[in-house]
Formats: structure tokens, sequence, C-alpha cells
């Protein structure tokens, strides 16, 4: 698991995989910022965004037929969102008062060539504060990337690392790609765990 780790970090120089965290630049006052983008023929693709701020933390898709984001509310609020329509609403613990792991979601995604597109190309901006990037060759002769995201309190850290190694254990025919784990700005006693793995599942156009 990456923590806060710096460019000049030894674990961040694998193949396929950089991770870059904008050192010295100032966050922004409201909102903590991670992209996962994905190399392809030398270009670079945003595939999934996430946010921070005193309100919650939300996740988001990009590349689909519809704008879909989940978001998890400081009061425990949730809900999933598809454009402007709100489905699966319902109430949580508020996320100051988490304590253990708990899994925000799961998500499946194609990497078949029609997702790669001016609409998810990503040229970097300002927003952005933690940068994920996965070379193509992590995905060969594989269709899919899986995302899981969790949250948890910093006492549950050893608890987040076994729960994920069980979850490698029973579904092999998955690659771990990358683990990350990051703290949150505004909820300081929490963080977020991205588990990233790859497989070929839709048997579809690479």
């Amino acid at each position: 698991m990456l923590d806060g780790q710096k460019l000049s970090d030894p674990a961040l120089m694998r193949i396929g995989l950089n991770i870059v965290r904008r050192i010295g630049a100032k966050a922004a006052p409201l909102k903590m910022r991670i992209s996962i983008c994905f190399r392809r023929d030398n270009q670079i693709y945003r595939l999934v965004w996430l946010n921070e701020s005193n309100g919650g933390v939300y996740l988001g898709v990009l590349g689909g037929q519809q704008e879909f984001h989940v978001s998890y509310h400081q009061d425990g609020t949730r809900h999933t969102k598809l454009d402007s329509e709100y489905h699966n609403r319902f109430s949580d613990v508020p996320i100051a008062s988490h304590t253990g792991v708990k899994q925000l979601d799961h998500l499946s995604l194609a990497m078949t060539k029609e997702w790669f597109n001016a609409a998810t190309r990503y040229p970097g901006d300002e927003k952005t504060e933690t940068l994920v990037l996965l070379d193509e060759g992590l995905f060969c002769g594989r269709d899919t990337l899986a995302l899981d995201v969790w949250l948890l309190d910093r006492a549950s850290e050893p608890q987040l690392f076994g729960a994920v190694g069980r979850m490698f254990a029973a579904e092999k025919n998955f690659q771990v790609v990358a683990e990350v784990v990051v703290t949150l700005d505004h909820f300081l006693n929490h963080k977020i765990g991205l588990t990233l793995r790859t497989a070929r599942i839709r048997m579809a156009e690479l």
C-alpha cells in the first residue's frame, strides 16, 4: 500500500505504474482530488475522479453515456447520481463517526478502444492533486479494470490490508495492479483506500 509517498520514493518506481503527487502545490481549500488515468498509444485518458470536501466524499466515472457519480455526505447520506437523477439514496453513519473498514463501491470498467476518446483525454489540470497513471502494458490480454473503494479510520488500516488480501485470494482470475491509501483532508482521522485489478471477463475487442 502507498500512503502519501513522495515521487522520489523507490516504491513508486514500478514498471507500468506511476503515482504523482504534486509536491509544493497548494491544495484547493475545500477539496482533494485524485485522478485515475490510463496511458494508451502515448495519450493519457482519465477514467475516474475522486473529490473530498467538507461536505463529503465523491467518486465519478468518465466516458459513459451518462454522467455518473456516487456520494457519501458528511452527515451519512449516500446516493448515486446519473445525469440529474438520484438513485439508491440511504442514510449511513456520518463520516467522522465511522470506525472500521467500509467498502464504498466496486466498479467494473471496460478497457475497450471505444472508451478512449476526446471526452476522456486528460491534458492535465490545476485541480488534480494526486494522479494514479496506469500504463497499457498492465492490460495486455485484459479488458476490465476492477476498482474497489474503501473508507477506513486510521486505526483500521491493518483491517483493510487483511480484507483486501482475502479478496485477492478468493478472486484469483484478477491481477493486482495497484493499492493506494490516502489520508482525507477534511476528515483527518479517516483514509480512502483504492484497490485496482485487471481481468479478461468481457471477451471484447481490445
